[in-house]
């Protein structure tokens, strides 16, 4: 699943390449690839020794999303189909097949009362199913995950990794995230919605509701506090 160099300098060069994203570890592309549809490139450029030391670490980015994607595929999960991966000296790029649909906060922005309540019961009950799975995600949260007609798919996947279990604490800082998040668009995630998102983990992954809400209520509210900046 090698991806070349100039493979990727030809994707980049093609007149309906778009650039959806840059920042200071690298840039997100939309591609054309094939006759089945586009792709996203995800290219890093380590910005910093700490990123570096990491890398040699853990692996590239690329690698990362790339072994994540097989694992979700093969677990049976959401993911989007790996393409390729590019290695070449600090840079690498993970190509993988374009999922089209709006973020999920985007759709919440959106949303009327039901439907949101509805993608929020969504994105817990796929919690609980990564979490049963051993999938420990770093960055669970509404802005990385694409309302499919399939349904949720996580496609921000280098800090994903799958283990034996997902520590408890871990899977109440993902809760935490995707309600926190749902608060922060022009149309904040109502009270019912967010119980109902709760109570429906708290049956897919059989727990109890009331440890559920008292574990992810308090972390989702500091959480909101820091992203606000308050």
């Amino acid at each position: 699943m090698s991806l070349s160099a100039s493979r990727v300098a030809s994707l980049l060069a093609d007149p309906k390449a778009a650039l959806l994203h840059e920042g200071p570890r690298g840039e997100v592309w939309r591609v054309p690839w094939d006759e089945v549809g586009p792709a996203v490139l995800k290219c890093d450029r380590p910005p910093s020794l700490r990123s570096r030391w990491g890398r040699a670490l853990r692996g590239s980015r690329a690698a990362r999303a790339a072994s994540a994607a097989r694992a979700l595929l093969d677990a049976g999960l959401p993911g989007p189909e790996p393409l390729g991966v590019l290695e070449e000296g600090e840079r690498s790029v993970f190509a993988a097949r374009w999922i089209e649909g709006p973020t999920l906060s985007a759709a919440l922005a959106e949303a009327l009362a039901e439907e949101a309540r509805a993608l929020a019961e969504e994105a817990a009950r796929l919690a609980a199913r990564l979490h049963r799975a051993g999938f420990r995600c770093r960055d669970l949260k509404p802005p990385n995950l694409i309302v499919s007609s399939e349904g949720l798919v996580l496609v921000d996947l280098d800090d994903v990794r799958q283990a034996s279990r997902v520590p408890v604490r871990l899977a109440w800082r993902n809760l935490a995230a995707l309600d926190a998040y749902s608060q922060l668009g022009p149309r904040p995630l109502g009270v019912a919605a967010r119980v109902a998102g709760l109570r429906a983990y708290a049956l897919q992954a059989q727990r109890s509701p009331a440890e559920v809400l008292a574990a992810v209520l308090p972390t989702s509210r500091a959480k909101r506090a820091r992203l606000l900046g308050s």
